[in-house]
């Protein structure tokens, strides 16, 4: 996964793992979308993230993001 995203994102590498995140973490029914999500990565990584990054995630790294 490392090398998946340092070869394909560069600098946004770092971007999606501060994203992707708060998932590993999830638990139960996992994490919801809208308010949350980006909050607790911003938490998390000491920068602020929006739902507007997660859209970005979804379409640049979104494999790795399972919905249920």
């Amino acid at each position: 996964m490392h090398r998946d995203l340092e070869t394909r994102l560069g600098d946004n590498a770092t971007k999606v793992r501060n994203l992707l995140r708060p998932l590993a973490f999830a638990q139960g029914q996992g994490l919801p979308w809208e308010d949350i999500w980006a909050a607790v990565a911003s938490r998390a990584a000491g920068t602020a993230y929006s739902d507007e990054d997660l859209l970005w995630l979804r379409e640049h790294a979104g494999s790795y993001v399972v919905d249920r």
